[in-house]
């Protein structure tokens, strides 16, 4: 029994020896953790700052793609961090092209277009003034001298872009250069799967859009403003196929400028023309202001197959562009063509069903229930919510836009052709 008690307390003095050393083995780690955070915090205070005082400015025009499907719009917002512009400033900072304490009131900034949340940019522009080793004449513009090389700016932008951000060009400009007011054009295009949508009379109501027309029923009104000019032009429409893609088409529109939601209303009322559920004059009835003083209810489509594709200029532009970005988009598309197979896999992993070959928009089971906009990139394309009967766009009730209350929109004589029974 005495030689078991004192095996018992030998046992305990060890383990309560190894628990102490163990604790104080572990104090030691964090006080080296601690240590080299503080070495590291050092390192980063002490980092070279530009001193600005001895470089040049610079007007330039910068182009850049973006992927917008998980960002707040492009435009910068108090208080939201993302947004596209957000991170341009960020990119711009990091790389001491501009100052840190600068915003887009210092740098003489104007951008191309403006885009939605979730929508993307192929060529989005922007002009600003930022650091560079030439020097300035009296006008604030950089004097040209071939024995000093210009800052590589594509370069070292993109080592510090957000992921989703690729820098693919810059531009020498004037310092009276505007990326908005010399923008001439800009082209937009909208991506959707083909299915049994009747691409003849799409195309054929989107001319309509053609020429310059007031759009205040194909855009969104904002009513903290007075006056809106919703007057614009549009130049060019078409829907094309996508080159390697037999079930795919792109809506294209080209115009001097765009209003709030403009594409995403149009391209509704065109799904729905290629459902045959509205008559492709739809779209000139709707440019009626006599026939629709405002604009009947009806959702907006999707953002994230909207893309700002082309941008054009009333001034000439040397781009100097980094061919290299090719191999990071091809790296994004073997990405989602993972995921893409990653949720094909999902589904096929279900109980069997039907396969379906698509929706036919004529059908009786179709036309008792329809949607009011297409579920984007459904194997089906579209579902049948139980709870709506599709009501022609003559026949609804209109928006209540600046103040004035909602009331049922002006019916022409020959708006009883209805899809739908």
């Amino acid at each position: 029994m005495k030689e078991s008690s004192i095996s018992i307390s030998t046992s305990s003095i060890s383990s309560k020896k190894n628990l102490e050393s163990m604790t104080k083995y572990v104090l030691q780690l964090q006080s080296e953790v601690m240590r080299l955070q503080e070495i590291k915090k050092e390192k980063t205070v002490k980092k070279r700052r530009i001193d600005f005082s001895r470089y040049g400015r610079r007007q330039i025009a910068l182009k850049f793609l973006y992927f917008g499907w998980s960002h707040s719009g492009f435009a910068h917002q108090p208080h939201v961090q993302n947004t596209i512009e957000h991170y341009i400033l960020d990119s711009l900072k990091k790389t001491q092209l501009i100052e840190d304490d600068s915003d887009f009131t210092t740098l003489n900034y104007s951008h191309c277009g403006r885009t939605d949340k979730s929508v993307n940019a192929l060529e989005q522009v922007i002009s600003l003034q930022v650091r560079s080793r030439l020097e300035n004449d009296a006008n604030g513009d950089v004097i040209p001298d071939s024995s000093v090389e210009e800052i590589d700016y594509l370069k070292i932008l993109n080592k510090s872009a957000h992921p989703d951000v690729i820098f693919t060009a810059w531009a020498p400009v004037k310092s009276d250069f505007s990326s908005r007011f010399h923008c001439a054009y800009r082209t937009y295009k909208y991506y959707f799967p083909a299915c049994n949508l009747n691409i003849a009379l799409m195309k054929e109501a989107a001319k309509y859009l053609e020429g310059t027309h007031d759009f205040r029923n194909f855009c969104k009104i904002d009513k903290s403003k007075d006056f809106i000019n919703t007057e614009r032009t549009i130049l060019h429409t078409d829907i094309e196929s996508i080159s390697g893609s037999s079930s795919f088409c792109a809506f294209v529109i080209r115009g001097h400028a765009f209003l709030y939601h403009q594409v995403r209303l149009i391209v509704a009322i065109l799904f729905a023309v290629g459902m045959e559920l509205e008559s492709p004059d739809i779209v000139k009835k709707l440019l009626d202001l006599e026939l629709f003083p405002q604009r009947p209810q009806f959702t907006l489509a999707e953002g994230y197959p909207l893309v700002l594709f082309e941008t054009s200029f009333n001034y000439e532009l040397n781009w100097i562009t980094q061919h290299s970005n090719i191999q990071y988009l091809r790296k994004r598309l073997a990405e989602h063509s993972v995921k893409s197979i990653l949720i094909q896999d999902m589904i096929n992993s279900f109980p069997a069903e039907p396969q379906s070959t698509g929706i036919d928009f004529k059908s009786k089971a179709f036309n008792k229930f329809v949607p009011e906009i297409p579920s984007f990139l459904q194997c089906d394309l579209f579902s049948l919510p139980k709870t709506k009967r599709y009501v022609n766009i003559e026949r609804r009730a209109v928006c209540a836009q600046s103040g004035i209350p909602a009331k049922k929109a002006k019916i022409s004589d020959d708006s009883s052709t209805s899809a739908v029974s």
